[in-house]
């Protein structure tokens, strides 16, 4: 608009500067003016458009036509006269009746747009562009006015204020550009902003009620005006309670989507917190194998259909506790993962595995009815393949073997719990077998060894030990003068039901249950006890030294925070001299001992009692070991006592380990001599002493002392 009334002042001044014609004679002038008429009422309704999302359109078209007709009535009736009677020319006629309805159009878009805005939120940019679309209208139609009545001068303030409003119309830009007028969210529910305004248009009637006083407009005009504002308000009313009712249902409907969608939002969230819920639950965190909750669900589904054969496997990794003993519970978790991915890849479609906790896994095995033994052997040597690469983390490398138990639906059980522990025994089966691959398939006698071993345990926690525990005595000879040095304390266990126990049964299972901690402190006191007295002044005996007491210790009495405190405490009790004792441990105890066994030998090393590995030679190849204890003594494994006489070659280890022991200033003691041959190699290999059957079964203490003492 203000660029077009620019070219118009513009061709003014060139023919009045320039030219020296008069601008009011040209028709062309006349005409150019009206563009910028034209473009200010494009410009509103070009606003309305582009913002008729803002306004109900029923409502707005009805403020429209009220609008329009009041405006009509009062132009029609205050201006006609004016038409009828100028004496304007054809092109002034025409041109002064173009800027009359182009005004009307403006002041009607302008007086719809404050009665159906929120006045409250016009913008400042909003309100300084009304300011000036205002001005020029007022302007255009004093303009209109003066020139139908023949009275306009040029230059006049009717000229100033045509100025003025395009002036302010660059403001209205300017603010645009420095404060930028905010969008309305699309997103955003908002009433239309026609609701409830239709009685700002009371306003208008004062505009028809002062022409009428003034005598510019009839007074029939102003009835005319008040009839149609009857009716508008009448249809408006109407429509206003239609507005709201469309408003409420409206608001509801996007309530309803809102909720929905946050209804459908936190679902989804929920479906897949269930998700991964779940996987937790199913899955075990180290290894991202299944867990035993997981197993056991699949065991119980399987065990529904009733017509599914399955095999369970029960597997359990081979002295793991070294692992973790020795290099600690990270390093063993690493190795566990190892073995885990391993499984993971290997997985077929008829195995389920699940790691069950610790270093033991269970798995799954779909069966065809045909398939039997052969299919679950082929599965174990898979298994036994799979694992028979090292584990290497870091700069280690371990040796992971594994032991399988197997129990088969339906043959070995009918439900899941007998099927687990079917499993579990026949993988303790598996345990003593000697050899790699290691598996057994469950059948009733493991099930006779169970009752047996529960029998055992129960008993076990009832013993009266005084009553039921006895120590027996096996003595022990110098090979050189075949004198008597010392014994070697061994229990035994007389159970008034079962009869006698031996300690390869008890011995395992007070070690799997912790009574092996109470069993140990009664043989050390008692061992005490009866060495006591046999060293002491006042007992009658046939040998002049101190005799030397062995008693064996298991690796979890190492365990118990009392354990050295307590040796002390019976040795202070029993009046006992540290070198009438000597403890033992087994050799694989020994390569296994972690650094409270290490401190605990340590300290005992400086009480002054003797330290011996018991059944060296049948352990571990490295003997790195024996650098860590201050050991006195190493007894032979009787396992390579039994061949010295036939077998060059267990001959040839037990010269190495004596010439070992002798390059490493410890004795030699070899157990479980039977016969003069092998006592005559012994003698020859350079062996220190020797106990055994060939001398004495053990005994009672009453039987040493009648046949020693």
């Amino acid at each position: 608009m203000a660029l077009f009334w620019g070219i118009a002042d513009l061709v003014w001044m060139i023919l009045y500067n320039f030219y020296g014609l008069d601008p009011e004679s040209s028709n062309f002038l006349l005409y150019l003016y009206i563009l910028p008429n034209l473009f200010l009422v494009l410009s509103g309704i070009f606003y309305f458009k582009r913002n008729l999302k803002k306004w109900h359109r029923f409502q707005l078209v009805l403020d429209g036509l009220i609008t329009f007709v009041i405006l009509s009535i009062m132009l029609s009736f205050s201006v006609y006269e004016f038409l009828v009677h100028s004496n304007l020319d054809v092109h002034d006629y025409v041109a002064n009746l173009s800027y009359l309805i182009l005004d009307l159009i403006a002041i009607e878009i302008l007086v719809v747009l404050l009665m159906s805005a929120r006045v409250s939120s016009l913008s400042a940019t909003m309100i300084v562009t009304i300011t000036g679309y205002t001005l020029y209208v007022l302007a255009d139609l004093a303009y209109v006015y003066k020139a139908l009545t023949n009275t306009y001068v040029p230059n006049s303030f009717i000229d100033s204020a045509y100025v003025l409003s395009i002036v302010i119309f660059g403001f209205s830009a300017y603010f645009e550009w420095v404060h930028p007028t905010l969008r309305v969210n699309p997103d955003l529910v908002e009433n239309p902003e026609n609701v409830g305004g239709n009685r700002r248009l009371l306003y208008l009637l004062e505009f028809p009620l002062i022409l009428s006083l003034s005598g510019i407009m009839k007074w029939h005009a102003l009835l005319l005006i008040v009839f149609f504002m009857g009716a508008y308000y009448y249809v408006s009313n109407h429509s206003q309670t239609a507005i709201k009712t469309e408003i409420q249902l409206m608001t509801e409907r996007l309530i309803n989507e809102k909720l929905e969608e946050i209804v459908n939002a936190r679902t989804k969230a929920l479906q897949e917190s269930y998700r991964k819920l779940e996987k937790i639950a199913m899955t075990d965190m180290l290894s991202d194998l299944y867990n035993r909750r997981y197993l056991i669900g699949k065991l119980d589904a399987l065990l529904l259909k009733r017509d599914t054969y399955f095999s369970f496997y029960y597997l359990d990794l081979d002295h793991f506790k070294v692992i973790n003993d020795i290099h600690g519970h990270e390093m063993g978790d690493e190795v566990l993962k190892v073995i885990s991915t391993r499984l993971y890849n290997w997985r077929k479609e008829n195995l389920t595995i699940a790691r069950l906790g610790g270093d033991e896994f269970g798995i799954i095995h779909l069966q065809a009815v045909e398939d039997g033994k052969a299919s679950c052997a082929s599965i174990c040597k898979e298994i036994f393949e799979l694992l028979s690469d090292k584990v290497v983390i870091g700069d280690y490398a371990f040796d992971v073997s594994v032991s399988i138990g197997i129990s088969r639906y339906p043959y070995d059980a009918m439900d899941r719990e007998s099927l687990i522990k079917h499993a579990d025994l026949a993988m303790y089966q598996a345990k003593k077998i000697n050899g790699d691959d290691r598996f057994v398939l469950y059948n009733h006698h493991h099930g006779a060894a169970v009752e047996r071993r529960n029998q055992v345990e129960l008993y076990l926690k009832q013993a009266d030990f005084d009553r039921d525990f006895s120590l027996h005595y096996q003595p022990q000879f110098k090979i050189a003068d075949q004198s008597l040095i010392g014994v070697e304390a061994l229990i035994r266990w007389h159970q008034p039901e079962i009869g006698m126990v031996s300690p390869a049964e008890f011995i395992p299972i007070s070690e799997e249950t912790g009574m092996i901690i109470r069993i140990g402190k009664w043989v050390i006191d008692k061992a005490f006890e009866q060495i006591a007295i046999w060293n002491s002044d006042d007992s009658e005996r046939s040998i002049n030294q101190a005799l030397r007491m062995s008693i064996n210790l298991s690796p979890l009495q190492f365990d118990s925070v009392d354990f050295f405190p307590y040796i002390q405490e019976r040795m202070a009790f029993h009046n006992v001299k540290p070198e009438w004792i000597d403890f033992e441990i087994t050799e694989n105890s020994a390569m296994n001992s972690g650094t409270i066994m290490e401190e605990i030998f340590t300290a005992l090393s400086g009480l002054g009692v003797g330290i011996s590995v018991d059944d060296f030679g049948t352990g571990y190849s490295s003997l790195s070991y024996i650098k860590r204890f201050d050991l006195d003594e190493l007894k032979i494994a009787k396992e390579l006592i039994d061949h010295i006489v036939e077998n060059q070659e267990e001959r040839l280890i037990i010269k190495a380990i004596i010439l070992m022991a002798q390059g490493m200033g410890l004795a030699t003691i070899a157990e479980g001599v039977e016969t003069e041959d092998q006592l005559v190699i012994l003698k020859e290999l350079g062996c220190d002493a020797i106990q055994g059957y060939l001398y004495s079964r053990p005994i009672t203490a009453g039987e040493f002392e009648s046949k020693y003492l």
